[in-house]
């Protein structure tokens, strides 16, 4: 339903799933249900919808981390920083993408190393630590090549692009514009050309 726009019968669903959960105990689907709630609110952008989905997923997380499933963990809380650099809260992004690369790099999930690094290099971008976030966007990018990943090779390089650029190194970061826009256009993805560092907005996983 969140990907068909329907959120209203999307939060209507979640919420009696919660019930459900609650009375079976379940508490790895609870988690689940206000992961998904903060993406419904998150996509439906109403008036306080940063402040609501970062509830749900705070809650997500504080029963996550209660459990054994360390990949879900690791997702919820990538989740969370983005929500939280979003919201201008850059230290806590900054920490939370660093534990959620411990955690992937801890269970060999590269796909979600890739991610973290990503995230943990816009924190960085952010910041105006131009070295420290183009060392975890160049290790993103090596990732996703290795992965064959080529959605986010495009993203990826249109960061080290914006990097470069915010270093004045103009030559270089020609050449990553240029390889990630012919890229994304290759794979006919418009919206990954004016997606990364500027985007306002991270995406939820």
């Amino acid at each position: 339903l969140r990907f068909m726009g329907e959120y209203g019968r999307a939060r209507e669903h979640l919420e009696y799933s919660g019930t459900l959960y609650i009375a079976e105990g379940d508490k790895a689907g609870l988690a689940d249900v206000f992961e998904e709630m903060g993406r419904v609110v998150w996509e439906q952008g109403d008036k306080g919808a940063y402040a609501q989905a970062l509830e749900h997923l705070e809650k997500a997380t504080d029963i996550r981390r209660r459990l054994p499933h360390k990949r879900a963990l690791a997702r919820t809380i990538n989740n969370l920083a983005n929500i939280q650099l979003t919201m201008g809260h850059l230290n806590i992004a900054r920490t939370l993408h660093t534990e959620a690369l411990e955690i992937r790099a801890a269970i060999n999930d590269e796909r979600g190393q890739m991610l973290s690094l990503l995230g943990l290099g816009a924190v960085h971008y952010e910041c105006a630590n131009w070295q420290e976030a183009m060392t975890n966007f160049e290790q993103g990018l090596r990732i996703a090549i290795q992965l064959g990943d080529r959605t986010y090779e495009a993203i990826l390089k249109l960061n080290i692009g914006e990097t470069h650029l915010s270093c004045n190194r103009l030559n270089e970061a020609e050449t990553f514009f240029t390889d990630g826009i012919e890229l994304a256009r290759e794979l006919g993805n418009r919206r990954v050309e004016g997606l990364p560092i500027r985007c306002g907005r991270a995406p939820l996983l």
